[in-house]
């Protein structure tokens, strides 16, 4: 009977404490690794994240004349495994990437077939990888393409292949949509869009909406548009001129959607007021009437090399290079339709190429960048890394953690607002566990923090929490946080010294809890692990 009235005790508790029991913003280590330096081998360069946050991203080596592909093994990439995916003829130029259902990378791009540099003949190619890492692949070519170096690839629902490219034949540019009837492309159907006999269609970006029709953002001369399809076949798309720029001599254009399928379009005017700008178009509807046009930033002059993603609120982020210093940097709006000026921030000083920059944000809005570094052309990686603990608020259901306990009435106690875990004091030792992938960071320092509330605790025993650095499953070192609180206290959180590791490491065992304490409740919430450098 006293052990049930405890536990009702709890409910009042965390009812009580329940506005404390919440998730805050934590630290994160910013880093640049060079992906690949093994040559002039970061041009053309495209991204996307596997499920687990790891970068994969497709670029072109131009010391080999390929296309290459780099699988990261972890979210920060240490250690990638590069592939040369096609090293026929001059391949790998403007690619673009997706991932299909099972993992495998599918990349578009274009091949110079031409015997002189001055005279290209350019070939779309798409390359489909036979498992994540590309140890092998299919490569098709679908078109014949003169002299324009853009293409856009992405994945209907069955994983079939959309690529949108432009058509050139020096007399008139194309908009065109290859649609794949199957995964593997075996056979496709080349739809043109849209025929201009000026102008050239420049910059291009891809994206379906949630029915699966194809939403193509391009850029024509300085006319910025965005056609909106009607089916995956694009029979009859909707053109909106979104903006007219001064000039885009660039390969900047990023497209994303939100939930209602509005679009988000980022482009750069090269010479707006001498100066250079990028923007924003935030679109209204779905096919972009009236959009609102935001000025992100100046940069001073021909390239920004832009891209766009949408975090988990919904909010504009950008990455683009500021032509006056050449310096990466990273705009981060704080609403979807960024009416509050962006926080901007420089993320790499060095002499940044300012073609182009791939963006992708993770599952928890953390921003990875690659891109090009001049004059060594290194591909390089911008990652700003959050390691996550996995079900850090022990929502339902309590997964990733293990309850070691030797009271039946230990676990977790919910409230309509949040969830915890409840120890009772029986003079065990009672705790709860998991352990987080990360990668080896050299001077690294983790720090976890977590809250703690405690009912009638006595002053015994011993009571914290504990990191231990893990390397195939063997420990290296590991550090103790011990809690001196005793009696009854509100949510407090806990912040447990940084803590190192003096050799290569491949997880992090998280273990909090308390033993020898014979009595009180112990009410464990918000495990943050979080790392500097």
């Amino acid at each position: 009977m006293f052990r049930r009235i405890k536990i009702a005790m709890t409910v009042g508790l965390l009812t009580a404490a329940a506005v404390l029991f919440t998730q805050t913003a934590h630290a994160a280590v910013d880093l640049i690794i060079a992906v690949d330096s093994t040559g002039f081998v970061g041009q053309h360069n495209a991204m996307v994240l596997d499920p687990a946050g790891n970068p994969i991203i497709s670029y072109y080596d131009a010391t080999n004349e390929a296309l290459k592909l780099a699988v990261c093994n972890g979210p920060i990439c240490t250690n990638p495994t590069i592939r040369t995916v096609d090293s026929a003829d001059n391949a790998g130029l403007y690619t673009s990437i997706a991932l299909a259902p099972n993992g495998n990378p599918v990349i578009s791009y274009l091949a110079d077939v031409g015997p002189l540099p001055m005279f290209p003949q350019l070939r779309l190619r798409l390359a489909l990888c036979d498992n994540p890492t590309c140890s092998s692949a299919i490569t098709r070519t679908l078109d014949t393409v003169d002299i324009l170096p853009v293409t856009a690839v992405t994945l209907d629902s069955a994983g079939n292949p959309v690529v949108a490219y432009a058509q050139d034949n020096f007399i008139e540019s194309s908009l065109v949509l290859a649609v794949c009837d199957d995964p593997t492309c075996a056979t496709w159907s080349n739809n043109v869009l849209e025929v201009s006999s000026g102008p050239f269609h420049t910059d291009i970006d891809l994206a379906l909406d949630s029915a699966g029709n194809p939403v193509i953002s391009y850029v024509l001369d300085t006319d910025v548009f965005v056609a909106v399809c009607n089916g995956i076949t694009c029979t009859s798309p909707t053109f909106t001129l979104v903006d007219t720029v001064s000039a885009n001599l660039t390969d900047s254009t990023g497209l994303a959607l939100d939930s209602s399928d509005h679009p988000r379009i980022s482009y750069h005017d090269s010479l707006t007021s001498s100066t250079g700008e990028v923007r924003l178009a935030v679109c209204d509807d779905a096919t972009c009437t009236g959009p609102t046009i935001r000025t992100i930033a100046s940069t001073g002059g021909l390239g920004a090399g832009s891209d766009l993603a949408l975090d988990p609120q919904g909010n504009p982020v950008l990455s683009f290079v500021d032509d006056n210093t050449a310096e990466l940097k990273l705009a981060t709006c704080s609403d979807p339709t960024c009416t509050a000026a962006p926080t901007i921030r420089t993320l790499d000083g060095s002499f940044i190429d300012e073609k182009r920059t791939a963006l992708a944000l993770d599952a928890t809005g953390s921003p990875a960048i690659a891109y090009l570094l001049r004059p060594s052309g290194y591909l390089l990686l911008y990652r700003s890394y959050v390691p996550a603990v996995p079900n850090p608020s022990f929502d339902l259901p309590l997964s990733a953690w293990s309850v070691i306990a030797n009271d039946a009435s230990n676990g977790r106690v919910c409230t309509t607002n949040d969830c915890a875990v409840v120890f009772t004091g029986s003079g065990g030792m009672e705790l709860i566990r998991t352990t987080v992938p990360v990668e080896t960071l050299p001077f690294a320092q983790w720090t976890l923090s977590l809250t703690l509330s405690g009912l009638a605790i006595p002053a015994e025993g011993f009571m914290g929490a504990r990191l231990e650095f893990l390397d195939g499953g063997s420990p290296v070192t590991q550090a103790n946080c011990l809690v001196a609180d005793r009696g009854t206290f509100d949510a407090t959180t806990i912040t447990c010294p940084a803590a190192t590791a003096p050799a290569a490491y491949d997880s992090i065992r998280i273990s909090v809890g308390w033993r020898d304490i014979s009595d009180g409740l112990l009410f464990i919430d918000a495990v943050a692990l979080d790392v500097t450098n």
